[in-house]
């Protein structure tokens, strides 16, 4: 336990290790449960438990209720273990999106923080140009290949409800990335393109996760090409409204839309996991062109970029190709992905039968014990084969590490975002009265340089040291997403354990026992006449002593009586009454930019239109 905690400090310090990641969804999509199959891979529950006990939904309520009412977070460790067609398929996908490194990162934030000045000139018509074409390249984006090792991520499940979207809120402006989960039979819903278009707002890139494969193979019963057929309908759709999202500020701002900058998600890129969470199983597309490559004798690399689309292998000539010369081919993502799961649920499911499921699992190279495979529940079967064969967090957490930006990445394109007053010389536009509109020109111009000249070379270093996502800072600079009360009952706080005294080695064994166990020997007869006393003396102090009138009044006056008068009546005794400073205490959620914050610091905490000239 203590070399975890070792690790998990280290890992907090070094931020390229870090991912600060939300889970979002519509309502009944599969969050909380994707996310017990990733706690499970940590040892926080069972893997037979994920999917149904719903580790995240900690208050009564929400297991009541069956849906997450408020965000909740949990630390996971995850060992990053790259491949060779890693690093291929990075260099295919980088020559047709952008590069992001922390440098560029810094260049995209400092654009991103004029998007929000007000278009008054044509320089700053050509600011916001830029700063529009950066949000949409910075969700174009890939970053440079991840290196082996450990990898620290912060998970938030946020609700789904449209009642909560404040909770969705305040995870995506705490987290750098985040994941949309999309059920792949109801497909895109109502909050799913709420969501989508948060996360736009919040510059917080995402990937996607298609879940409940399962339900298309049990519920449904739709064949292979007919399922193939209705994932690809919903990553068109998901696509569609992120490409919605930045045509809206292009018009918004009268620029041209350009077709070739369009955002994609897509199994080609590695940004898109095929899962059932229920069923702890995922996987991406490169899995199967590893898989796959060796068979027939291709390369991997080529291979994995035609595993999703409409592209047809050629058993004849042994190749890939765009169009079907025969009309009996499959897509290859039917031909290799699919019709592989349909067969190995087909044989457990329906056929039960033993031999044939033992020659797939021996030809998939999946060990599993034979009495796991002789189980009345056919359903804990088909899950411990599938969780196996593809264990679903593998699959999340290395699109989490490959394709979602670390802090000290996406720190200079967040920061100026939420505190878009420190990094701008203009503040917010205000009301004006007469005096203020009669000023001219030049005093507007000279007022912009004061505001300039207001920000203090102190200030200017400290948001230098917040952009590099520093741990060193004199200062610490954190954004508060979320405030809330407590009960101070409710929370748990250590206490020192009282030190044990061991008796003497000189004392006897009935000297020992008395040390051991201080209560009093007492009869049977003895302990019964003492429970009886105290059941009645703590009846006679549940009953006030109030006394009653026999007879009523004639006539009835309202009565306005104020609030200590009426709990002077219910109270025989007067009380002392507690203050709500006195039980409950205020509790926030806080992303920290610069600096480290420790216990006893003293900070200060400004409003959302802070500005350094209203000092």
């Amino acid at each position: 336990m203590e070399d975890l905690v070792e690790v998990v400090s280290v890992l907090q310090k070094n931020n390229p290790r870090v991912r600060n990641v939300t889970i979002i969804a519509h309502v009944d999509h599969g969050k909380t449960s994707l996310s017990d199959s990733l706690l499970a891979s940590n040892g926080i529950i069972s893997p037979k438990q994920a999917g149904e006990v719903r580790f995240l939904d900690s208050r009564p309520d929400e297991q009541l209720r069956g849906i997450t009412m408020k965000a909740s977070s949990i630390c996971l460790l995850y060992k990053h273990e790259p491949t060779d067609i890693d690093k291929i398929t990075h260099e295919s996908v980088t020559k047709a999106s952008p590069l992001i490194t922390t440098s560029s990162a810094h260049e995209l934030g400092t654009k991103l923080a004029l998007h929000k000045t007000s278009p008054n000139s044509a320089s700053s018509i050509e600011q916001i140009s830029f700063a529009t074409e950066s949000k949409a390249l910075w969700f174009r984006s890939s970053f440079p290949v991840r290196d082996s090792g450990p990898y620290l991520v912060n998970l938030i499940d946020s609700p789904g409800h449209i009642d909560f979207s404040t909770e969705v809120s305040a995870a995506l402006r705490l987290s750098d990335g985040a994941m949309v989960v999309v059920d792949v039979v109801e497909g895109v819903c109502v909050q799913t393109h709420s969501v989508l278009k948060q996360a736009w707002d919040e510059n917080v890139k995402v990937c996607l996760v298609l879940n409940k494969m399962d339900r298309l193979i049990t519920e449904l019963k739709v064949s292979p090409h007919e399922a193939y057929l209705i994932v690809k309908k919903v990553v068109e759709q998901v696509n569609v409204i992120l490409n919605t999202c930045a045509t809206a500020d292009r018009m918004e701002h009268s620029l041209p839309t350009d077709e070739s900058n369009d955002i994609q998600l897509s199994p080609a890129i590695g940004n898109v996991i095929f899962c059932s969470a229920v069923h702890g199983w995922g996987f991406s597309t490169k899995q199967f062109a590893e898989m796959y490559s060796k068979k027939l004798g291709m390369k991997a690399e080529v291979m994995s970029q035609f595993m999703w689309g409409d592209y047809f292998f050629n058993p004849t000539t042994k190749s890939i190709v765009k169009k079907d010369p025969t009309g009996k081919l499959k897509v290859t993502f039917v031909q290799f992905v699919l019709d592989n799961i349909w067969k190995l649920y087909d044989a457990v499911m329906n056929q039960n039968d033993f031999d044939k499921v033992t020659k797939m699992l021996t030809a998939l190279e999946v060990k599993v014990q034979p009495r796991e495979l002789k189980l009345k529940d056919r359903t804990q079967t088909i899950q411990i084969i599938m969780s196996k064969w593809l264990p679903v967090h593998k699959a999340i957490m290395s699109m989490v590490v490959d394709h979602l930006p670390s802090p000290a990445e996406a720190q200079p394109v967040r920061f100026p975002q939420l505190l878009s007053a420190l990094t701008t010389t203009k503040p917010e536009k205000e009301e004006k009265d007469d005096e203020t509109e009669d000023k001219t020109q030049d005093e507007q111009e000279g007022s912009s340089n004061v505001q300039q000249a207001d920000i203090s070379t102190e200030q200017s270093e400290l948001i230098a040291k917040s952009l590099e996502c520093s741990n060193s800072a004199s200062s610490m600079v954190g954004y508060i997403a979320k405030s809330f009360t407590v009960a101070k009952t409710s929370i748990v706080t250590r206490t020192a354990q009282p030190a044990r005294t061991r008796p003497e080695p000189s004392s006897t064994p009935r000297q020992r026992q008395a040390i051991a166990t201080p209560r009093e020997a007492i009869d049977d007869d003895e302990f019964v006449t003492r429970r009886s006393r105290a059941k009645k003396e703590k009846e006679s102090t549940e009953i006030l002593d109030i006394p009653i009138e026999t007879q009523a009044p004639k006539e009835i006056t309202p009565v306005s009586r104020p609030m200590a008068e009426t709990t002077a009546i219910v109270s025989p005794e007067p009380t002392t009454s507690t203050t709500a400073t006195e039980t409950e205490v205020v509790m926030c959620l806080t992303r920290v930019f610069g600096g480290t914050l420790s216990v006893g610091q003293e900070i200060h905490v400004f409003g959302p239109k802070y500005h350094p000239r209203y000092l």
